[in-house]
């Protein structure tokens, strides 16, 4: 097989080479081209619960299945997928662990013990551990998750990519410690709004759209009459909506009355919201992404300097997806190209009809 570097997906093939790899890896799938008999790459969980392991065949009913819950992609293990091994930011062990546990502190919000706090605090603790211990990182994997655990998953995520960026900037442990609390907690105010509304497959009205953009100012006031969580937590909660040119919700609050820490986790949540599927959406692809948060730094909405650090480590084309070359061929994104992102080592998997 061919490896080749694109420009974008729909550039043009620049350097070629011979394969001898043997490792298999794996591929990301949309849902509707996975066909039965197909091996998981990565187990399927649904909170602490593994539905299916790494390894198992599919039936096509479990395939349709899946698709019920809420997942559209699937990464598997082919030949094709020899060698392509994605990257995470955090292990898959401590992600399940802190979904176990964020879902048991949200789920019993109106009884947040300090012993829960305590749990969601060691959870933090971990997650900057890892964070700090690896040498190199990149976002190239992406999350696989059922609508009904959206909301703790997409907390993780939040935090992971937030630590990232903390990192990246020279936050200390401590303050990374700190910065991780908020992000898990940042949007426990849905908590009191119903699923009706937040899985809600139309557009919502005033009214429910109102109720949405209230979650900050609730997660804000379940957190501040509690003694457990420090107050920039609950600022934390408070301002992830905001919009530097003061657009945004609950307060409209300017850029200089935002917290840093609140910029660094709004970019990270609108990532992971945009490239997430919701009953409402599909999730968008990274590139696609990307170019809305440049939009938004361009009109003054987003940090530049969070921004750009923010795409240091998160690349355009994510490792085990397929792009199409202006050849018509496909490709299968094998490794990154820091100082190119958007030029990628590709494998052919497919030539041109």
């Amino acid at each position: 097989m061919r490896w080749c570097y694109i420009l974008s997906d729909r550039g043009r093939c620049a350097r070629s080479a011979g394969s001898t790899v043997e490792e298999r890896g794996m591929r990301l799938v949309v849902l509707e081209k996975v066909v039965p008999g197909s091996i998981l790459a990565m187990d399927i969980r649904l909170g602490p619960t593994t539905l299916l392991r790494k390894g198992y065949k599919l039936s096509d009913w479990e395939i349709r299945a899946l698709g019920e819950r809420g997942i559209s992609a699937l990464y598997i293990e082919d030949k094709l997928s020899e060698d392509c091994i994605p990257t995470e930011t955090i292990s898959e062990r401590t992600r399940t662990l802190a979904v176990t546990t964020l879902e048991d502190a949200y789920r019993n919000f109106n009884a947040l013990s300090k012993d829960r706090v305590r749990r969601v605090r060691h959870i933090a603790e971990v997650m900057v551990d890892e964070i700090l211990e690896r040498k190199d990182i990149t976002v190239t994997i992406h999350d696989l998750r059922t609508y009904d655990d959206y909301t703790f998953r997409h907390s993780v995520n939040v935090t992971a990519l937030s630590l990232t960026i903390g990192r990246e900037i020279g936050l200390e442990r401590s303050e990374l410690q700190m910065l991780a609390m908020g992000g898990l907690f940042h949007d426990i105010g849905k908590m009191e709004i119903s699923l009706d509304i937040l899985n809600k497959k139309g557009p919502l009205d005033d009214e429910e759209r109102k109720e949405v953009q209230n979650h900050p100012l609730r997660g804000f006031d379940l957190l501040s009459e509690r003694t457990e969580t420090e107050p920039l937590i609950w600022a934390l909660a408070r301002q992830h909506h905001e919009s530097l040119d003061g657009s945004g919700y609950p307060d409209r609050r300017k850029a200089g009355d935002i917290h840093p820490w609140a910029k660094l986790i709004t970019v990270a949540d609108i990532w992971d919201a945009l490239r997430s599927d919701r009953p409402y959406k599909k999730g968008w692809p990274a590139d696609k992404v990307i170019e809305l948060l440049k939009s938004l730094e361009m009109k003054g909405k987003l940090d530049r300097k969070t921004l750009r650090t923010f795409l240091s480590f998160v690349m355009p084309y994510p490792t085990g997806t397929e792009v199409l070359l202006s050849s018509g061929e496909k490709g299968l994104v094998l490794e990154q190209n820091r100082e190119e992102p958007e030029r990628p080592v590709v494998r052919i998997i497919e030539t041109a009809t």
